[in-house]
């Protein structure tokens, strides 16, 4: 598979996971969506175009999965390898089921809503998109891998 296929694929990803964010209500429209995570609602018609009419080249940047990822919850693990559910407590949701057990503490009850997206300090933050990066590579090195 080229690059230009995995960064396609990762976009139809990111753009499927901003649909199923509208159209559970958590965002209201695209141009709300795009006000919220900060991103111009010309990208978001660009990302959308570029997947569903295999218009222009516009593939999300990392920077916008970084954001869709710690505003809404959305799993890496979905957006880099198209593994698992769209949001990461749907994921713990599935685990836990699968274990019969519910644990309050690391349950997400909604994105966004966690602790760990809501550093306090600058430099929490930075810490917290240098983890998120670090975690990112780590997926990127995966998708290398299984690629050779």
């Amino acid at each position: 598979m080229e690059e230009r296929d995995i960064k396609k694929e990762i976009t139809q990803r990111w753009v499927e996971a901003m649909d199923y964010l509208i159209f559970k209500g958590t965002e209201k429209n695209y141009k709300t969506f795009s006000e919220n995570i900060g991103i111009l609602y010309q990208r978001i018609l660009e990302y959308k175009t570029f997947v569903k009419q295999d218009g222009r080249k516009s593939y999300v940047g990392t920077d916008h999965i970084i954001f869709i990822h710690e505003k809404y919850g959305v799993s890496m693990d979905f957006i880099m390898l198209g593994n698992g559910p769209i949001l990461e407590n749907e994921a713990e949701k599935e685990q836990e089921g699968q274990e019969g057990k519910t644990s309050q503490t690391s349950k997400l009850e909604e994105p966004g809503n966690h602790e760990s997206f809501k550093p306090k300090t600058t430099e929490e933050k930075v810490k917290h998109l240098q983890d998120d990066m670090m975690d990112m590579k780590k997926l990127l090195l995966e998708i290398k891998k299984k690629l050779q």
